[in-house]
């Protein structure tokens, strides 16, 4: 493929995992990926400040559990707090790559859906929740809708990858957004599943609705104006491969 036919580049990606970075987008730290459950304190502070409801009915997560953006963000704070003074943004991992393709701190709403910093009602930065975990809006990149032009690839992106400086870079979405859109799952009325590391069900609806039994997360679509149900189990593929590593030795060995 010639690099100049490249017209646009973007990335699907998990959400959750981040990494500090200070004001040039150098890393202060390594990633803190999505399964890490080190923020049980944190994420207990929380739900005993805002409630289990008003998170929900805020964030779209019905569960104030380790694995969510702000609780990892508190677990900085109070643990390492060098490298929290030192941030300059908290990148998501689709923030950190088009940040080293374009240079520029721009991000989507679909993949902070699970952040707990994200209002999915408002779309935008929910301030309650920033103020508690001791950061600011300038701490994270701009977010915009899906399929957003941020720019193009710089010289040195281009020079680290082939690929051209004439090529966008876009926003892209949340790794499950994006797979639904591949199958052709764009409406209500119709589901995909995707089982990886974890397992999880994507349902995109017209409107926000919360589950009175906080069975359902609520996120934010890569679809501008929709919403999708995203109920989801931890350990899917990760129990079969600990299976296969831990009692296939011979099945292995024949393959």
């Amino acid at each position: 493929v010639d690099p100049k036919d490249i017209a646009a580049v973007g990335f699907a990606s998990q959400g959750e995992s981040f990494v500090p970075v200070d004001a040039s987008g150098k890393p202060l730290r390594n990633t803190i990926v999505w399964l890490d459950n080190r923020a049980h304190d944190e994420a207990a502070a929380i739900e005993e400040t805002f409630g289990r409801d008003r998170v929900y009915k805020t964030t779209g997560q019905p569960d104030v559990g380790p694995i969510w953006t702000a609780c990892k963000i508190l677990w900085i704070k109070n643990h390492e707090p060098d490298v929290f003074a030192a941030t300059a943004k908290f990148c998501l991992v689709e923030d950190f790559l088009i940040h080293r393709l374009s240079g520029e701190f721009v991000s989507e709403f679909s993949v902070y859906s699970s952040s707990l910093v994200l209002d999915i009602n408002r779309r935008a930065l929910w301030p309650e929740m920033l103020e508690f975990i001791g950061v600011s809006a300038d701490h994270f990149p701009e977010l915009t809708e899906s399929g957003s032009v941020v720019g193009t690839i710089t010289a040195e992106a281009a020079a680290a990858t082939g690929l051209s400086t004439e090529t966008l870079v876009v926003t892209g979405a949340y790794d499950h957004a994006a797979g639904s859109i591949g199958a052709g799952v764009t409406h209500s009325g119709v589901m995909s599943e995707t089982t990886g590391s974890a397992m999880a069900i994507c349902a995109p609806v017209d409107k926000v609705a919360f589950d009175p039994q906080f069975r359902v997360p609520v996120h934010t679509h890569a679809i501008s104006g929709k919403y999708f149900f995203n109920p989801y189990g931890e350990t899917a593929g990760m129990v079969l491969k600990w299976f296969r590593d831990n009692l296939g030795q011979s099945e292995i060995a024949q393959a």
